[in-house]
C-alpha cells in the first residue's frame, strides 16, 4: 500500500510537467561533467525531456579524462538527434590525485557504444562564456564532475558570475570533504565559495536504488533515449545500480520533492524528502513518446473514427516509425493548412528538426524562410511554423524573397545561425511528382487534391527528419 501511494503522489507531481513535441522550457543549462556512469544517466534524462534548453555539454577531468568525456558525448548527442549542442573540452588537470577505479569500469560501456574518436577543439571555458553571454535569462550549470571548469570562466570572466542563476554540484555524501568530486580539485570548490557562487549541493543520505529488472523494463519504451540508456547499462551485472547524478534532473523537475538544509559552511543541501520509486519518474521522462495535453486538445487522436477513414491505412505506420510527437505537430500543420501536402509536411519535419538539433524550447528561435509566397513550395511556411513554434504573430519569423525560392530556413538561437536545407534528391522528386500530377489532372481537377494526399502520406512515412536535410552551421 504504501508503494502504491507514493507512485499515486509521484504521478500527481509529475502530470503537471508532461513533455510536449513543443513547449517553453524552463531552464537555460550548461551540463558539465566527467563522464562516469550516472552522468551518461543524467545526461540522457536531461536530452529527453522538453523542459530544457541545452546550450552546451562540457566536459571536465574526473572519472574519464576530457577529451575522452567529450567524444563520447558528441557521439551520444548525435545519435539522439540534437548534434547542434554546443560540446566542449576542458582541460586535464595535473594534480588530480583520485583513485581510476570508476574510469576503469565506465569506459568500456562508452566504448562499446561508440568506438569512433571525435575530437573535440573547442574550450569548455570559452564556450561557457559564449553561452552564458548570448543568453537573456540566467543560465543554470549542472555541475556533474570537479568544479575546475567553473573556476576557470569565473577566473577569467568574472562578470559571467552575473549571469550565473545557479550552480547545482552532485556529491555522493554530505560531508564534502570526502565527496569523489571534491576530492579531484577541492581548490576550485574553495575558490568559488571565495567569490559567493550561487552553489547548491544534492545528495541523497539514503540508497536509491533501481531493480534489477529495471534495465529491460526500460527497453520496453522502444525510443532512441530508452534504448540507449539500455545499450549502456547492458551487461552490468552485480554492479550498484543507483540513482546519483541523475538527482540533479530530477530536483529541477521536481523540486517540491526535495528538501533544502545548510552544509556546516552554510551551503545549501538538496536532498530527496520523501522515498520514491526511480523508475517511475526515469521512466515518465524517457517516456517521450506518450500522449499529451495541449492548450486545448488533451491529445490528438490516433486510431479509430476520429481518423479520416484513408488515414488510418498511414498512421500506426507513422507513428511507431516517428513517434506520437511528429504525428501531431504535422497533423495540426494538414489542420491549419487546410489539406495534406508534401511541402507542408517537409516544412513542419524541418521545424522539429531545428528543434531537436539545437534542444531548445519555444520562443527562443528566430526563423528565416527561403520559400518564397509561391504554392506549393511556400506550403513549407506554414509546415516550419508549426514546427518551430515560431509564428507571424509571434514575430519570430519571416520569408526571404530576395533569391530563388528553396525548401530551405535560417534558423537562429543563442548567436548561433544554422542552415537547414531539403537535399537535392528528395527536392527534385517531390517537384517531379507535382508536375506529372498536374500536367495529368490540373490544379482545377478534385483527382489532382486526391492522388496529391496520397503521395503525401507516402513521402511522410518515406522522409525521415534526421536524414532529409542538409544542416550547416553559418
Amino acid at each position: 500500500m504504501k508503494i502504491i501511494i507514493n507512485i499515486l503522489i509521484i504521478f500527481l507531481i509529475l502530470t503537471p510537467l508532461n513533455l510536449e513535441a513543443h513547449k517553453r522550457a524552463i531552464y537555460n543549462l550548461i551540463i558539465d561533467t566527467d563522464g562516469g556512469q550516472d552522468d551518461f544517466r543524467a545526461l540522457s534524462l536531461f536530452a529527453a525531456s522538453a523542459e530544457f534548453n541545452i546550450n552546451a555539454i562540457t566536459s571536465v577531468d574526473g572519472v574519464l579524462n576530457p577529451d575522452e568525456t567529450s567524444s563520447f558525448v558528441k557521439s551520444l548527442m548525435e545519435y539522439l538527434g540534437h548534434d547542434g549542442i554546443l560540446i566542449a573540452s576542458g582541460l586535464k588537470n595535473p594534480n588530480k590525485t583520485t583513485t581510476t577505479k570508476y574510469r576503469e569500469f565506465v569506459f568500456p560501456h562508452w566504448h562499446k557504444l561508440f568506438s569512433e574518436s571525435k575530437p573535440i577543439n573547442q574550450s569548455a571555458t570559452e564556450t561557457m562564456y559564449r553561452v552564458i553571454s548570448n543568453e537573456r535569462k540566467a543560465t543554470v550549470i549542472v555541475a556533474l564532475g570537479p568544479l575546475t571548469n567553473i573556476k576557470q570562466l569565473i577566473e577569467k570572466h568574472p562578470e559571467a558570475l552575473d549571469k550565473i542563476g545557479l550552480i547545482i554540484w552532485y556529491n555522493n555524501t554530505r560531508n564534502i570533504s570526502e565527496s569523489y568530486n571534491y576530492q579531484s580539485d577541492p581548490e576550485s570548490f574553495d575558490y568559488l565559495i571565495s567569490v559567493n557562487a550561487p552553489l547548491k549541493l544534492i545528495y541523497s543520505a539514503e540508497k536509491i536504488s533501481y531493480t534489477k529488472t529495471f534495465n529491460d523494463d526500460i527497453k520496453q519504451l522502444d525510443n532512441a533515449y530508452a534504448n540507449i540508456w539500455y545499450e549502456f547499462h547492458d551487461g552490468m551485472k552485480n554492479h550498484r545500480f543507483e540513482v546519483w547524478d541523475e538527482l540533479s534532473v530530477l530536483y529541477l523537475l521536481n523540486p517540491i520533492m526535495f528538501k533544502e538544509s545548510y552544509s556546516e559552511n552554510g551551503l545549501p543541501l538538496l536532498e530527496p524528502s520523501i522515498r520514491f520509486i526511480p523508475e517511475v519518474q526515469i521512466s515518465a521522462i524517457l517516456n517521450i513518446d506518450k500522449s499529451l495535453g495541449g492548450v486545448i486538445y488533451n491529445e490528438i487522436p490516433t486510431e479509430g473514427q476520429w481518423l479520416v477513414s484513408d488515414s488510418r491505412n498511414w498512421t500506426d505506420t507513422i507513428v511507431k516509425k516517428f513517434g506520437y510527437p511528429e504525428f501531431k505537430i504535422v497533423a495540426l500543420t494538414s489542420e491549419f493548412h487546410s489539406h495534406l501536402g508534401t511541402y507542408s509536411i517537409v516544412g513542419a519535419k524541418l521545424g522539429m528538426r531545428a528543434m531537436e538539433y539545437f534542444h531548445v524550447g519555444l520562443d527562443e528561435i528566430n526563423v528565416i524562410s527561403y520559400a518564397g509566397f509561391m504554392p506549393p513550395l511556400s506550403c513549407l511556411n506554414d509546415g516550419l511554423q508549426f514546427g518551430t513554434g515560431a509564428t507571424l504573430g509571434y514575430g519570430n519569423i519571416s520569408v526571404d524573397t530576395n533569391d530563388i525560392a528553396k525548401p530551405a530556413a535560417t534558423i537562429t538561437y543563442n548567436g548561433r545561425s544554422i542552415y537547414f536545407e531539403l537535399k537535392e534528391e528528395w527536392y527534385s522528386k517531390i517537384e517531379n511528382d507535382i508536375e506529372k500530377l498536374v500536367n495529368k489532372y490540373g490544379l482545377d481537377s478534385e483527382l489532382y487534391w486526391t492522388e496529391l494526399r496520397e503521395i503525401s502520406f507516402q513521402y511522410w512515412l518515406d522522409m525521415d527528419r534526421k536524414e532529409i536535410f542538409n544542416i550547416k552551421e553559418l
